[in-house]
């Protein structure tokens, strides 16, 4: 759903995911940083529907996502997928202590746009060989206050073996 939205074919059982962290937990100094994510994929018109959210937070600074994917398998061998992710960040503004003067507060939102293709190469022996693209935020979505470059254009290429015990995975990125 995140990564590769052809994914979403794979596994037809339905999919929840809950993940909290805090980052650092041991540092004593600065903020309090932690990141979350829920999601939820089922089946649906013969391929796989994925809604999720995440956020990363830092005192008073915030990024938090959304996404939503659909991913089809093509024959044996091949699956297909896209998404829409929405982007948003948003920082409370600075109090001065001596005069109780704020400054305001800011925040951005934009809308990216994904693509994913998984083929499987090779299955022998409940071992499979695959390879993947997933291009995300294709779009280049703007979220800078100013106007700037947008949120970078990532492409992977990516080959996987997976069996019984073991997943292994490379990728090859680009970002601009």
């Amino acid at each position: 759903l995140w990564y590769n939205t052809a994914g979403l074919a794979i596994n037809q059982r339905r999919q929840i995911l809950i993940d909290y962290v805090r980052l650092f937990p041991g540092l004593d100094v600065g903020p309090d940083i932690n990141a979350w994510a829920l999601g939820y994929v089922q089946g649906l018109a013969g391929g796989r529907l994925g809604f999720g959210v995440a956020g990363t937070s830092a005192d008073f600074y915030r990024e938090n996502g959304a996404v939503l994917g659909y991913g089809r398998g093509w024959g044996k061998r091949l699956s297909l997928g896209c998404g829409v992710r929405l982007l948003r960040w948003s920082a409370e503004g600075y109090r001065d202590p001596v005069n109780n003067v704020a400054d305001p507060d800011r925040a951005e939102t934009g809308l990216g746009v994904d693509l994913g293709l998984r083929y499987a190469l090779l299955h022998w022996r409940e071992r499979t060989f695959t390879c993947a693209f997933s291009g995300q935020n294709l779009n280049q979505p703007e979220v800078a206050e100013s106007g700037g470059a947008g949120i970078p254009r990532r492409l992977v290429l990516g080959l996987g073996y997976a069996d019984r015990l073991y997943i292994a995975e490379v990728d090859l990125e680009l970002v601009d």
